[in-house]
């Protein structure tokens, strides 16, 4: 993971999002369910992160494709979890805005 200061991205009310000069992505978001109240974690965090020598860490392309997986991998685990709590996952034209 990258030490530098991360952008935020606007994803809406229920997902929060930063993005790091390097392209890391992450997203946060809460979730209801039984396990993470016994935990006291009622947070799920996604990370995305590649190795940025073998990416151009400025393009938009690259910025969107790691957002839309991270994306993936939140609508994932909420219905892993599964969350009890309705989630409002950004729009793709949202998704758009915050990628570049």
């Amino acid at each position: 993971m990258t030490e530098s200061v991360p952008r935020r991205l606007d994803l809406g009310q229920d997902v929060q999002g930063w993005m790091w000069q390097d392209g890391t992505v992450h997203l946060a978001f809460r979730c209801e369910n039984p396990v993470a109240a016994d935990l006291d974690r009622p947070y799920v965090e996604i990370h995305v992160w590649g190795d940025f020598r073998l990416t151009d860490r400025t393009l938009p392309s690259m910025h969107r494709a790691r957002l839309d997986i991270a994306l993936k991998a939140a609508k994932g685990a909420v219905t892993a979890y599964p969350c009890r709590n309705p989630i409002a996952f950004p729009s793709a034209e949202v998704l758009k805005e915050a990628g570049r």
